[in-house]
């Protein structure tokens, strides 16, 4: 057993939670078995189904193993459309105790950053499309941590795949 809660920040100070007893919870769901912070196509498509739009990871905030073994993981999102959660108001970071860890940067890998990820897939159909090949659908996130991101573009001849990753490891993804 385990949990995953996900937050989505406004770029004002506040980030979306939902009221409960004590004050405010970070939106999130329970899983079956193990939580595996760094491959987030699960992730992402689970979250956006939760907030009513596309989401993407920008990194994972904590991950923490209980006694029991069970997992809790945070992600921090950037979400790709209006917000639409039942029952999620706005709130100051301050008053959610998990969405403390946003000020912890770590590694500033542009992937971590808003719009890289939309800019990126607009990137790839581009150097698709020059290469006479099409995107059949969505670029997707499948992996992301501190060094690396790996997205997945589906075309009709098969999926390409893009990796990022910092200067250190250029010579990686080919």
């Amino acid at each position: 057993m385990g949990d995953v809660s996900v937050v989505v920040a406004d770029g004002e100070g506040r980030v979306l939670a939902l009221p409960a007893r004590d004050g405010w919870l970070l939106p999130g769901w329970d899983v079956d078995g193990g939580v595996d912070w760094t491959t987030v196509a699960g992730v992402n498509a689970r979250a956006s189904t939760l907030v009513g739009a596309p989401a993407t990871t920008l990194r994972c905030l904590r991950a923490e193993r209980a006694e029991s073994g069970a997992r809790s993981v945070v992600f921090e999102l950037e979400v790709h459309g209006p917000v639409r959660l039942d029952g999620g108001e706005w709130v100051e970071t301050g008053r959610v105790g998990a969405a403390a860890a946003l000020a912890e940067t770590g590694i500033e890998a542009p992937w971590r950053r808003t719009g890289w990820f939309e800019e990126a897939a607009r990137w790839i159909a581009t150097e698709l499309e020059a290469r006479g090949r099409k995107l059949t659908g969505a670029v997707e996130q499948l992996r992301t941590w501190s060094i690396s991101t790996v997205l997945r573009a589906p075309t009709a001849t098969g999926d390409v795949y893009f990796k990022a990753v910092p200067p250190l490891f250029a010579a990686e993804p080919p």
